[in-house]
C-alpha cells in the first residue's frame, strides 16, 4: 500500500515560519527607520517654512517704519519677554507692530494697534497671552533685533527648535525711511 504524503512535516512549517518573521522584521526595521527619516525632515521643512514667514513680515514692517524699539527683557507678571516695537503707516494710518517672544511656550506673538498708538505694551502682552488669533509662529527659542550704529539697518536673528532640530536664522534689514529717535530701551 502506497502512502499518500500531501502535507507539511513540522520542520518544513518551523522554517517557513522562521523565514517569514525574518523578512517581517526587516520590513520592520525599514519602515521604522523611513517613519523617523520623514519626521525628522518633516521637522527641518517645519522650521524653514516659520522662520522664512516670520523673517518676511517683520522684515517688511522694518523696511516701511519710522520707529523700531526692541527690548530684550521686558517684565509682565513676573515673567521676562522679549518685544519688538515697530511703528509705521498701516492701511489708516499711523499704527504700531508689537512682536512679543514668549520664551516660555516658544512662541512670537503679533498684535497692530492703529487706534492708540500709546498703548501699554503691558496690556499689548495681556491681549495677545489671552488670544490665539495673536499667534504669529512657533518653536522660536531665541528672538533678537539690533540696530546697527549710524545706519538705518536692523539685524534680525532668530532661532527655531523642533524634534531635536535646530534652525539659526539672521538677516540684515534697512529702513527706507529717516529712523526717528528712541525714547529709551535697546533698538
Amino acid at each position: 500500500m502506497a502512502e499518500d504524503n500531501k502535507g507539511y512535516t513540522l520542520i518544513e512549517l518551523i522554517v517557513s515560519i522562521l523565514v517569514s518573521s525574518i523578512v517581517l522584521l526587516a520590513l520592520l526595521g525599514f519602515l521604522v527607520a523611513a517613519t523617523k527619516s520623514y519626521r525628522l525632515s518633516n521637522a527641518e521643512v517645519t522650521l524653514q517654512l516659520e522662520s522664512q514667514v516670520t523673517s518676511n513680515q517683520i522684515g517688511e514692517r522694518i523696511i516701511a517704519s519710522k520707529k523700531v524699539e526692541f527690548n530684550s527683557c521686558y517684565m509682565y507678571m513676573g515673567e521676562m519677554y522679549k518685544v519688538l516695537v515697530i511703528s509705521g503707516m498701516g492701511e489708516s494710518g499711523e499704527c504700531n507692530y508689537f512682536y512679543i517672544h514668549n520664551k516660555k511656550r516658544n512662541e512670537l506673538l503679533f498684535a497692530k494697534e492703529e487706534e492708540d498708538l500709546n498703548i501699554e505694551i503691558d496690556s499689548v502682552i495681556g491681549t495677545c497671552l489671552n488670544n490665539q488669533e495673536s499667534l504669529l509662529t512657533r518653536f522660536i527659542t531665541d528672538f533678537d533685533v539690533k540696530a546697527i550704529a549710524g545706519t538705518y539697518l536692523y539685524q534680525l536673528s532668530m532661532t527655531f527648535e523642533c524634534d531635536g532640530r535646530t534652525f539659526i536664522t539672521s538677516q540684515n534689514i534697512s529702513s527706507r525711511n529717516e529712523q526717528e529717535e528712541t525714547a529709551g530701551g535697546e533698538t
